[in-house]
């Protein structure tokens, strides 16, 4: 089953630092705590982790959704046809 995999930023708090969540659509999560420069390798690390921790490969799209959260899709076979 192909996985979107979204990453949603979390404001520190008095207790913890802030950090990146990504959550696939099977309901998986990892979240990460880092320094990063930018946003967007921030966002990538916490998605590596949550890769590696499944033990899934490939190569992934980086995109934005409306919202501003960071978006990785897997590309897979599909060619524009609609199985009835």
């Amino acid at each position: 089953m192909d996985q979107a995999i979204t990453v949603k930023y979390l404001n520190a708090t008095a207790k913890t630092p802030a950090r990146y969540k990504a959550m696939c659509t099977a309901g998986a999560s990892f979240v990460h705590a880092g320094d990063y420069e930018t946003e967007q390798a921030a966002a990538s690390a916490a998605v590596l982790k949550l890769l590696k921790r499944f033990r899934w490969d490939g190569v992934y799209y980086a995109g934005r959704m409306p919202d501003g959260r960071a978006v990785f899709v897997k590309p897979n076979s599909f060619r524009g046809e609609v199985a009835e």
